[in-house]
């Protein structure tokens, strides 16, 4: 299955994707994370508004929390959130490869790029509820095929 997958399902629910300037402080993302329940916001650069720099998550917040910052003087910018390391998954890429790389940076929220543009955001929560849909629906196939009643009208 293709992450675009995931992305079409999310926009059909209503979530969309959030944003905040580089320029904001800690406490105004925080505010939207709360607002719209999520876990990361795409950070956008403080001139133009359509072009993402980079990603702020919740866990990012606490970590600044933790230094004795505040969060209403502290800026987005200033936090450790690093814009040349955002990982990115491609539309068209498997759920396993968007999984792997999940796994390997241990992040939890991958934006998702098509054209060279960013179209959604994916969290391992979304790939793991739809990996173990797959494995649940394949485990059924099989059974009925090792039971005798696959293809057949007998429940």
């Amino acid at each position: 299955m293709k992450v675009a997958f995931i992305v079409e399902e999310k926009k059909k629910k209503g979530f969309g994707l959030y944003s905040v300037p580089e320029n904001a402080s800690l406490k105004k993302a925080a505010s939207i994370l709360c607002e719209k329940n999520v876990g990361a916001l795409l950070v956008t650069n403080k001139d133009d508004e359509n072009e993402y720099i980079s990603l702020i998550s919740e866990r990012d917040i606490i970590h600044c929390c933790c230094c004795g910052q505040s969060l209403d003087q502290m800026k987005v910018a200033d936090s450790d959130v690093d814009s040349d390391k955002m990982m990115v998954v491609k539309a068209d890429d498997t759920l396993e490869t968007a999984r792997a790389i999940m796994s390997e940076h241990h992040i939890r929220h991958l934006p998702v790029l098509q054209d060279k543009k960013i179209i959604g955001m994916i969290t391992i929560r979304d790939v793991i509820k739809v990996m173990d849909e797959q494995k649940d629906i394949q485990i059924h196939h099989l059974s009925d095929f090792v039971g005798g009643t696959y293809n057949s009208k007998v429940f």
